[in-house]
């Protein structure tokens, strides 16, 4: 003779709680206070490159290998000098400030009130923040155009709030 026995698993099933998620976008617009250039020469023609690099106040920063170098540029009234420094060897250039944190925490609050502001336009009655999420910062370009003076740091965040009944 078998016996079966059966056990009866009763697990507690918890209703999902309904949520809303915003995604807010801050910017901030700033002044640049330097710049980074990348450079690049032949091994012959680069120690005359930076000592005129450096003649202008730029410091040399780093480099791949013999022929290539970046310079930073703290002194933003020497730029054209630098540019003409640096010639035809000139590859690229990148603007941005001395201490970015207080540039990326000004961006992030934006982003955070914008999405507040959203959450809020919704129409229901939301319980607390569950969930703050950092999605993406950085120093943007502004869409093709250059704009003198300026270089833009923006932050999305995803907020996600309980909804209430």
């Amino acid at each position: 003779m078998r016996y079966f026995f059966y056990f009866l698993i009763v697990l507690p099933v918890f209703a999902a709680a309904e949520t809303l998620t915003v995604t807010g976008v801050g910017e901030v617009r700033v002044a640049p206070e330097l710049a980074w250039m990348l450079v690049q020469a032949g091994p012959a023609e680069m120690p005359a490159l930076a000592d005129a690099m450096e003649e202008i106040g730029a410091e040399r920063a780093a480099g791949r290998d013999p022929g290539e170098a970046v310079f930073v540029l703290r002194d933003l009234e020497q730029f054209d000098a630098a540019i003409e420094a640096a010639g035809a060897g000139l590859r690229h250039v990148r603007f941005g400030v001395a201490d970015p944190g207080p540039v990326r925490a000004e961006a992030v609050q934006r982003a955070v009130v914008q999405g507040m502001g959203k959450a809020a336009a919704a129409g229901l009655i939301l319980g607390g923040l569950e969930k703050l999420d950092e999605v993406g910062s950085g120093w943007r370009g502004n869409g093709g155009r250059v704009v003198p003076g300026e270089i833009r740091f923006v932050a999305t965040v995803n907020l996600v709030y309980r909804v209430q009944d």
